[in-house]
């Protein structure tokens, strides 16, 4: 009842279906589908017959789509199982159901198996057998089909191909082209059911069985290596553990059944009849041939992981438990049964491929075992290692056989422990202690066997534990051993075969188990063994020593080694065992002289093992006496060698015959040694016999050496047993142990003779042995036992040999001495590889990773992965393209109606924004406030005058408030304003109530746009906010009166914020001694030793930090405020701030999105970009400091706000989101029209005041910016609080970005790697272009300072653009208000109503400070510093200065722009909220200039940038109440000079013209001096009067030696609030520039011409900036491009190399690249030609791309950038789109709509300014961010009286030409006949002469802009081309706002309109000039020497006159 209409009807028509069982689906059943189903037989029935690569491709790809779109099954109960709304009960209730996604997957993966079956079963029709068409459900026992090389209808053991076998093959190879092993790794990645993973796993094994293509594919890919992470999880799945049986026995897979269940009987019974297919044996074969492979990629290593998995779930009691056990229980009684039949499979367990694996996976089983173990013995989890050793120190010291249980039993309850103790010498002990070793047989207290201890026993665990494996291994050594030769190697493989990972608990138990199992197979062929497998019995022994001498085994194990070899032994040398039997004569000498050899070796290393190992062993006594009583009773075995045993076949000193290889010996004498038989990578660790001469007398030598020891030690049992094999050796072998112990021994000068065999000594061993064995006899009652026991007291055995051996220590300690060097030199070595069981294991370890990276196993899983990850991304792609295709068409059929939607829309929002494609979309809700207001608006009236009016009234509403934008255009100025959406909310100003009238009619159009800028420097939802008041840590200064810490800076000191000496006291400064020495000493310093900050190209600092609740934003040092009572409220305010952080964390916990991994910001980056690596930074922006990371990519840098990396390293570490908080103010708004003010009390409901900015709103905000490589336009070094730890990136688009490192290690290395990236369009491109493979930056910079040095000089160059360049290598940036760029004062006279800027007496001083501008201040300044001095001098005070305020600081830069947002925000930050009281504001130019010039001590402040070219921070268009001052002045607007004429532009341009002047350019040399250069520091400052507090300059404070953080931030905020000197740049004066004149004396200076050029307006005469005279020079006819043309139009021109090149009216020409684009064709998009001939394109107009559906319709306009990376097309449907275009490919970036209908008629672009404007039939211009790509205004024209006349009000008047002026951003637009210049921000300059009416035949055809700036009055700033083919030249009279008429091109060289303009040249004095009729010509600005002698007379005559600007 609840699925409504929609839900009803789909139930009903079967396109609802219930979820299927995952169980069901993956034991063969169907889905159920039946759309699907119906799908899948629909394409089964076509494809069969007409199966296309393509198709085949379509389907592969969807089904790894399947994967990326939906990640698999989910729990769904089953809704009938509901009843009563109670839920269910039972296995049911939590059923895996499959997923849509994972349906899908599973119908397409059983239609490609069905059209491989099919397609070959249409091949081999003959033999065709009829199978399931895969519809409905599949029965248990079905046969589809045969499939590939394999027919049906032959029997097991027919290998004969079928006669189409090659056919079908090719046919297999097809689909293997396609089913790559990638895509089939791919999609079981993706799998998260066993259904579709079941249904992968069948689909390839049926390629692998019977496509050689793919199986020879498959194993060059790594095998089945990748398929461990995805097949394993679905270890109970009947049907995938089917699949790998199929393909590990040879069994067709196409003719197995499925299964739900694995019953042991059944699989027996199927697998009989169906396994071993000759075909697949024969497949096997082949490969084996192409050698060897990784055990690690066969099909058994995945089978085994599975197992083991299985293994794990078996110990849980639940159905997954059951299911795990029974499907062990199946699998490994169905492998036993095939090892007993099959031959195939017998061989195949031979092979590493499958020991290997089954050897790990029984080492996991251990390990689950000993943790079994452990939790059982001691009632809980194992304790860490250390208290494993302690308790083993404590229990086990004393090491006795009886007192081991006891103790164990003491402390079995309380302390928890290891099976094994640890290695003595691996422990840790504060002294050398002995103590007991790890797994000695002292340790032994149970009777369990090795598998009943390690793995289980049969009853308790069952056959689907690791005891199925154990009893699997076991019937393949009894197979080994009993039925072939050369078992060592099987079984040496077998010991090496533990994981690399294992612990040495792991690989000692399996060792264990391993042993016991070969002791039982050795027993069993000592039985009834052949005698190969007698043979083998001995290899298995010699395998056992190998192991042993290798280190590997503890005393358990090496015991269990002499038990073996000694059984082998005894049973070949007893009569009557039936190995004696057996065995011929020959035969049994062969073999019984290899195992006493082996016996020999293996006793020997066993007596080596039992010695202590190290200073903390103590070795282990039980197995030295077990030893000892083994080659005590089996000597006589031990002695027998090849001499005594072969008789007359081998004479004593010839060794051990070796047997021909044709012989019956060969096999049986290569089986008996491991050193014979082993592979050539194995090399084994003992002796062989053949190569050892007299074993007998080198095993009698050996043994003696360990003898002495045995002798002389502490028990009595082990010193008596060692005299048993002594007498042993003296019955046996009495002439060699006479040759070693009696010796000659030299002392001093003779030779005496020792022997120790007769008087008493060893010889008398033998009458004594007799006697205690006759008085052993005689006394019954004896308990052997206890007489050998140390413990109990009793008469010692041998005790006259013991007391002999006392008193001839000496003697006896000479003697073996000699005889251990005998044994030394012998090659019957018994030293062992490693000193523990540990050190062997990592050794090998150590083997098998050498080997595992000298493969290609790595790197194949690396590029697996790649492999797999790039065919999943293009699947995904082509698969969502192909869905987007049957989309397309039904978008297309809405596209007339979303167009009518479209511009409905527009109406009701009254504005203009993106609709479609690009990088940003309008985010706020549709019904926002203010599109409501619009709409409501917008319906008020329908005449088009009504709409008009409403929409000027919604957009005043809708965009009022506008703030600067903070990228730089032109000289590095920013004049752009944009939209301020955050002014309402940040101000708390109720947006209904604000009746701002202060907004400009012109530029109010705008867009409610929700987002702005991406890369916006300063916006309130990007960054975090300044303190309101100082930090709480910081405590502030105590000035000269005395005032404590705590109070702010305000109360302390004046708004200059003046340091004092006493001051500088408490701060306690100390400066760094390093190269920053005093310079009154080194002036003549090298240049190069000041190169490290001499330069300062990035000395930047950033000085105000954030304030952030909670505390996770970093909190810098800010700057003081004046807010009362703060320290009183720190404690308060942290608290609140802990508080917060704890609830935020328990907020995360909550939280199911991790926050500790990098996938939290993969999101912000670009499709393709992936971080490499990251960095913690700060993101500078002004005051405002945000954590940030730096992510490090291929191709970007991406620096996203909000995160911090805190663990870790690199990509692995962890990162934590970090809050922001967000800020209001309360400020009161003037009002208009005598409405008064918006005041707090009308807002008290939404109130927030700054002095509630701790409860401020937190949110998480992330603000990803990319800065792409090829948009980098430079990179900058810059200081970050004092450190030299900042660097700041400028891309293309002149947006900075200021990112301070952690260290100045970080900077530096991502410095080297951005400038080691490719950078197309970057500063540094040229010097990668010339040569150099590398960049030196220092190098570099130095180079480029002195470029412009010397084009300053030379007059190429701007004094305001010199300046900002100065600045920029001091370090100085926008960035960073405390390091802000300064400016000089240039003008001093602020009072005369008129300015001659001829008159020097109108300019400051720049040959002095500002502080000695006026004598009687300078005189007072001066009495300071030598104050100072002698106080400083006496060493009561800081070093001297002149100023204790400084002439740039952030607080003066907020001071200057406090009417500017987004700086009113942060001058209200400054001062705790509010503005400073009205007196103390900057609202009087004037005032401003007497205070720092003469009037106030504390101010010697100098000018920033904007004073030249920025008229809007003078106006309060924000309208703030600023107050009123003391005299009752209202601060309001900037109260300017006289001669400004109240003009804020006005104001400007003259400043400007000013700084400009000649004056100014002979003496700015000297203020650089003072600023950047000599007289910065040192004497030279003294005497300028130019020093300030000495810690403004850089260098002087050590900050490293500061340890407290508080006192830290304290000290840099305290120094950063006074102001920051530049960095020097030179030590010696700064070149003066030339200025020259071209008139003297009434004559004309042509030499100097040439210098005046760059500075002359545009068209005007050099020389004589007054004229404007342009002459016709050149005559061409356009041909390029023409072809196609219904006339002959020009549309573009330029030159190239002196020759005009034009092309046609449907063309826009590419600059850089002399290429043309064509529009306008019916394809709808535009095509590349070749413009100009080159040698790459030697055919003009040639095609080189075609960009084809570029609009929905014909293209009407297209500009190209002048870099050519942008191309604008407009259409007749009045959109606008940008593209990107590299070269080759064409990138839409966004779709712009704001036209009102009609097509685009003109369209320009500014890259300078990042600024597109548009134009259309409709008459508007509007103005967009090309940065952004966002709407800014609309241009607003009032038409020309007579057009409005003619026209009527109510027909749109169509824009014919817009251009951009590239120097300060104006407009240029010709709207019909009215020509206007509007600025940047949409103001209107000038509008053309009203007195002019454009009537007939002088209409404009078309305009375009010069790059004139504005403080160039004279300049021509427009030029037009008229119907009549006039071209005229326009000026701006900027008093009036006229545009003027200065020239007309006097030869009339076109006749019919002009179509095409261009200003060319880089000093703007060539015209070219295009018209309808094809003709052009090239225009050039006259010369003075080309003029005649009348008109250069009158030009001198008006210089002299004074009429010469």
């Amino acid at each position: 009842n609840k699925l409504g209409i929609a839900g009803t009807t789909a139930l009903k028509n079967g396109w609802l279906a219930k979820p299927p069982a995952v169980s069901r689906v993956a034991a063969g059943g169907d889905p159920s589908n039946e759309m699907l189903l119906g799908c899948k037989t629909l394409l089964r029935r076509v494809l069969t017959f007409m199966l296309t690569p393509g198709d085949l491709e379509a389907i592969a790809g969807a089904a790894i789509y399947t994967v990326s779109i939906t990640g698999g099954s989910a729990q769904e109960p089953n809704p009938e199982d509901y009843q009563d709304g109670q839920p269910p009960h039972g296995s049911d209730a939590s059923r895996e159901k499959l997923a849509p996604g994972a349906v899908a997957r599973v119908y397409l993966l059983r239609l490609l198996e069905e059209l491989v079956v099919d397609g070959v079963n249409e091949i081999v029709a003959d033999d065709k057998k009829g199978g399931a068409d895969g519809e409905g459900p599949r029965d248990a026992a079905v046969e589809p089909h045969s499939g590939g090389g394999y027919s049906a209808g032959r029997g097991k053991g027919d290998a004969i191909q079928h006669p189409k076998h090659q056919e079908a093959q090719i046919f297999l190879s097809a689909f293997a082209g396609i089913l790559t092993p990638v895509w089939f790794a791919c999609i079981l990645e993706g799998c998260r059911e066993e259904a579709s993973a079941s249904a992968v796993l069948r689909l390839m094994i049926l390629m692998i069985q019977n496509s050689r293509k793919f199986a020879v594919a498959f194993e060059e890919a790594g095998g089945f290596a990748p398929l461990v992470l995805s097949i394993p999880k679905f270890s109970t799945c009947p049907s995938i553990i089917l699949s790998m049986l199929s393909h590990l026995l040879h069994a067709p897979i196409l003719h197995l059944p499925c299964f739900a269940s694995l019953d042991p009987k059944q699989l027996c019974e199927v697998f009989d009849q169906e396994s071993d297919s000759p075909d697949l044996i024969n497949n096997d074969y082949q490969d084996s041939l192409r050698g060897p492979s990784d055990p690690s990629c066969g099909i058994f290593a995945l089978l085994a992981e599975c197992l083991g998995r299985n293994i794990q779930l078996a110990g849980f009691d639940s159905e997954m438990g059951r299911k795990a056990r029974n499907t062990n229980e199946a699998v490994l009684q169905l492998l036993s049964h095939r090892h007993a039949f099959s031959i195939a499979f017998q061989d195949f367990c031979r092979t590493p491929d499958f020991l290997e694996p089954l050897a790990q996976a029984l080492c996991l089983v251990h390990d689950e075992k000993l943790q079994k173990m452990q939790r059982s013995a001691f009632g809980g989890p194992p304790l860490p290692k250390q208290d494993d050793e302690q308790f083993n120190n404590n229990s086990y010291e004393g090491g006795g056989e009886n007192e081991y249980p006891d103790q164990y039993n003491e402390n079995m309850d309380s302390h928890p422990s290891s099976d094994h103790a640890p290695w003595a010498s691996n422990q840790q002990q504060e002294k050398p202690k002995r103590t007991s070793r790890r797994g000695s047989l002292s340790e032994k207290w149970t009777d369990e066997t090795p598998t009943e201890r390690f793995v289980g026993k049969i009853e308790e665990e069952g056959e689907g534990s690791g005891i199925g494996m154990v009893q699997l291994l076991h019937l393949v050594l009894s197979h080994a051993v009993l039925k072939g030769p050369l078992a060592a190697p099987l079984v040496s493989a077998l010991f090496r075969s533990f994981p690399i990972h294992a612990s040495p608990d792991q690989v000692e138990a399996f060792h264990l188990v391993l042993i016991e199992h070969c002791r039982s197979v050795v027993e069993d062929a000592l039985q009834r063994g052949e005698p190969i497998a007698l043979a083998n019995c001995i290899g298995v022994s010699s395998v056992l020593l190998d192991r042993l001498m290798a280190g590997f085994f503890t005393s358990e194990p090496v015991l269990e080694a002499v038990n073996i070899v000694m059984l082998t032994l005894n049973c070949l040398t007893s009569s009557g065992t039936y190995a004696s039997r057996t065995l011929a004569n020959v035969d049994q000498n062969l073999l019984v002289a290899d195992t006493a050899h082996i016996a020999r070796l293996t006793c020997l290393t066993a007596i080596h093992r039992s010695r202590p190992m190290g200073a903390y062993d103590e070795g282990d006594d039980e197995l030295k006496l077990a030893v000892l009583t083994k080659i005590g009773q089996s000597m006589r075995q031990l002695l027998l060698v090849p001499s005594n045993l072969l008789g007359a076949q081998a004479s004593r000193r010839q060794g051990y015959p070796t047997p021909a290889p044709n012989t019956r010996f060969f096999p049986l004498w290569q089986s008996a040694s491991l050193s014979r038989c082993c592979p050539p990578s194995v090399s084994c660790t003992y002796p062989d016999l053949t190569i050892i001469d007299e074993p007998d007398r080198a095993f009698v030598i050996t043994l003696m050496a360990d003898i002495h020891s045995m002798l002389l030690d502490s028990r009595r049992d082990i010193r008596e047993q060692a005299v048993v094999v002594v007498v042993s050796l003296l019955q046996r072998r009495r002439g060699i142990m006479s040759e070693l112990l009696i010796t000659d021994i030299p002392r001093g000068d003779r030779i005496d003779t020792v022997d120790l065999m007769n008087r008493g000594g060893f010889g008398a061993l033998l009458v004594a042995h007799e006697a205690t064995t006759i008085a052993e006899n005689i006394g019954p009652g004896k308990n052997m036992s206890q007489e050998r026991s140390n413990s109990i007291p009793g008469k010692m055995k041998y005790g006259s040999f013991f007391e002999w051996l006392e008193r001839n220590q000496d003697q006896i300690a000479a003697v073996f001495h000699g005889i251990h060097i005998q044994a030394s030199r012998l090659d019957f070595t018994t030293h062992v590889g490693a000193a523990t069981p540990e050190e062997a294991i990592e050794n090998e370890q150590k083997v098998m990773l050498l080997k595992l990276t000298s493969q290609d196993s790595s790197d194949r899983t690396i590029l697996g992965g790649l492999e797999r990850a790039e065919l999943a991304q293009l699947s995904h792609e082509a698969t969502a393209e192909s869905h987007s295709l049957w989309k397309r068409q039904g978008f297309d059929d809405l596209s007339s109606g979303a167009m009518q939607w479209k511009f409905l829309l527009r109406q009701l929002k009254g504005s203009c924004t993106i609709w479609e494609g690009g990088v940003n979309f309008d985010q706020n809700p549709l019904f926002a406030k203010s599109r409501l207001v619009s709409k409501l608006l917008a319906r008020r009236d329908d005449s088009e005058e009504s709409d008009d009016k409403s929409n000027a009234i919604a957009t005043e509403n809708t965009v009022k408030r506008w703030k600067l934008d903070l990228t730089e255009g032109y000289e590095r100025q920013r004049r752009r304003l944009l939209p301020n959406y955050e002014f309402h909310g940040l101000y708390n100003i109720d947006e209904k109530s604000d009746n701002v009238g202060y907004v400009d009619i012109v530029s109010a159009d705008g867009v409610e746009n929700g987002e702005d800028s991406a890369t916006e420097n300063v916006t309130e939802s990007d960054t975090t906010t300044l303190a309101d008041s100082s930090a709480s840590a910081n405590p502030t200064q105590i000035s000269e009166s005395g005032e404590a810490y705590g109070q702010s800076v305000q109360d302390v000191l004046p708004a200059e914020m003046e340091i004092t000496a006493d001051l500088l006291k408490k701060m306690k400064l100390e400066k760094r001694n390093d190269e920053y020495e005093d310079e009154f000493e080194n002036m003549d310093m090298d240049d190069e030793e000041n190169d490290d900050y001499g330069l300062g190209l990035g000395d930047d600092v950033s000085v105000m930090g954030t304030f952030t609740v909670g505390g996770d934003d970093s909190v810098h040092p800010s700057m003081l405020s004046d807010r009362k009572n703060q320290a009183s409220n720190d404690a308060d305010t942290k608290r609140q701030g802990e508080d917060l952080n704890e609830h935020t964390e328990d907020e995360n916990d909550k939280s199911n999105i991790s926050a500790s991994s990098y996938d939290l910001i993969t999101g912000l980056l670009k499709a393709g970009d992936w971080p490499e690596k990251s960095y913690n930074v700060n993101r500078c922006t002004g005051l405002e400091v945000r954590k940030a990371l730096l992510l490090w990519c291929r191709n970007a840098l991406y620096v996203v706000d909000g995160f911090e990396q805190t663990d870790g390293e690199g990509l692995k570490g962890k990162i934590n989101r970090l809050k922001k908080a967000t800020t209001s103010y309360q400020v009161n708004i003037r009002g208009t029209s005598g409405t008064g003010g918006i005041t707090r009390e009308k807002n008290k409901g939404k109130e927030k005041s700054s002095n509630e900015s701790s409860d401020e709103e937190i949110t998480y905000q992330h603000r990803s910016q990319r800065i792409a490589f090829s948009d980098l336009y430079s990179v900058y070094r810059r200081r970050y609080q004092l450190q030299q730890n900042a660097l700041e990136f400028y891309d293309v688009h002149r947006n900075g970005t200021l990112l301070a490192f952690s260290t100045h290690t970080e900077r530096e290395e991502v410095l080297s790697k951005v400038l080691s990236s490719p950078l197309p369009s970057s500063i540094f491109s040229s010097s990668i272009l010339g040569g150099s493979t590398s960049i030196n930056y220092k190098k570099f910079m130095n180079n480029l300072r002195a470029k412009i040095t010397s084009q300053w000089v030379q007059g190429k160059m701007t004094n305001f653009d010199f300046i900002m360049h100065m600045n920029s290598f001091a370090g100085r940036t926008y960035n960073d208000l405390t390091q802000y760029p300064v400016f000089p004062w240039v003008l001093a006279d602020y009072e005369s109503e008129e300015l001659d800027l001829n008159d020097p007496s109108i300019y400051r001083d720049l040959s002095k400070p500002m502080g000695a501008q006026n004598e009687n201040r300078a005189v007072q300044f001066r009495d300071r510093f030598e104050a100072l001095e002698q106080s400083y001098e006496m060493g009561d005070g800081p070093p001297p200065f002149h100023y204790g305020t400084h002439y740039s600081c952030a607080a003066y830069v907020l001071y200057y722009l406090m009417r500017l947002e987004p700086f009113s925000r942060l001058a209200l930050s400054l001062q705790g909220g509010k503005f400073d009281v009205a007196d103390r504001l900057f609202h009087n130019v004037g005032a401003s200039w007497r205070s720092a010039s003469s009037e106030n001590l504390q101010d010697v402040r100098e000018l920033i940038p904007e004073f030249f070219y920025l008229p809007d921070f003078l106006v309060n268009s924000n309208m703030f109440d600023f107050g009123t001052t003391q005299l009752g002045k209202t601060v309001h607007d900037l109260t300017l000079p006289p001669w400004a004429k109240g003009d804020p532009k006005r104001f400007i341009r003259i400043h400007r013209q000013a700084l400009e002047s000649d004056h100014v350019s002979r003496h700015l040399h000297q203020w650089l001096d003072l600023i950047f250069g000599y007289k910065q520091r040192g004497r030279e400052a003294v005497a300028s009067l130019n020093t300030f507090v000495h810690v403004t300059y850089e260098g002087q404070v050590d900050l490293e030696s500061i340890t407290d953080p508080v006192e830290r931030d304290s000290i840099i905020a305290q120094i950063q609030n006074f102001g920051q000197t530049p960095s020097r740049l030179e030590r010696k004066p700064f070149p003066q520039r030339n200025v020259v004149v071209a008139f003297k004396e009434k004559g004309v200076d042509f030499n100097a011409l040439a210098s005046l050029a760059s500075m002359t307006p545009p068209f005007c005469v050099v020389g004589a900036p007054h004229r404007v005279y342009v002459r016709v020079g050149a005559i061409d006819t356009c041909k390029v491009g023409m072809a196609g043309q219904v006339d002959s139009s020009v549309g573009d021109l330029f030159l190239v190399k002196g020759q005009l090149i034009g092309v046609g009216r449907t063309c826009s020409l590419i600059l850089p690249s002399k290429k043309y684009y064509r529009f306008g064709g019916p394809n709808n998009g535009v095509s590349v030609h070749v413009a100009v001939a080159s040698a790459r394109h030697r055919e003009v107009n040639k095609v080189l791309s075609i960009h084809d559906g570029m609009h929905r319709g014909p293209i009407s306009v297209a500009r190209a950038s002048l870099n050519g990376l942008w191309l604008l097309t407009g259409c007749i449907d009045s959109t606008v789109r940008v593209w990107k275009y590299n070269g080759q490919n064409m990138q839409l970036q966004a779709t712009i709509c704001g036209h009102d209908g009609g097509k685009i008629t003109c369209l320009d672009i500014s890259t300078v300014f990042g600024t597109i404007v548009s134009g259309g039939t409709d008459g508007k211009i509007l103005v967009w961010d090309l940065r952004t790509l966002t709407f800014l205004r609309q241009l607003h024209h009032l038409p020309s009286p007579s057009s409005a006349s003619r026209e009527g009000p109510r027909k749109a008047l169509p824009a014919k030409s817009i251009s951009i002026n590239h120097k300060n951003g104006n407009i240029v637009t010709l709207v019909h006949n009215t020509l206007c210049v509007f600025d940047i921000n949409g103001n209107l300059v000038a509008k053309h002469d009203p007195e002019i009416n454009f009537d007939g035949s002088d209409i404009p055809s078309c305009a375009i802009s010069t790059d004139c700036p504005e403080w160039m009055e004279n300049g021509v700033v427009a030029v037009t081309g008229h119907i009549n083919g006039d071209v005229r030249l326009w000026s701006i009279d900027y008093d009036y706002g006229i545009i003027i008429l200065r020239h007309t091109i006097p030869e009339r060289v076109h006749s019919c309109p002009i179509t095409a303009l261009r200003v060319s040249g880089d000093k703007q004095d060539t015209l070219l000039i295009g018209d309808k009729s094809g003709k052009m010509s090239v225009c050039n600005t006259l010369k003075l020497e080309q003029l005649n002698a009348n008109e250069l007379a009158a030009v001198v005559e008006e210089a002299f006159e004074g009429e010469v600007y």
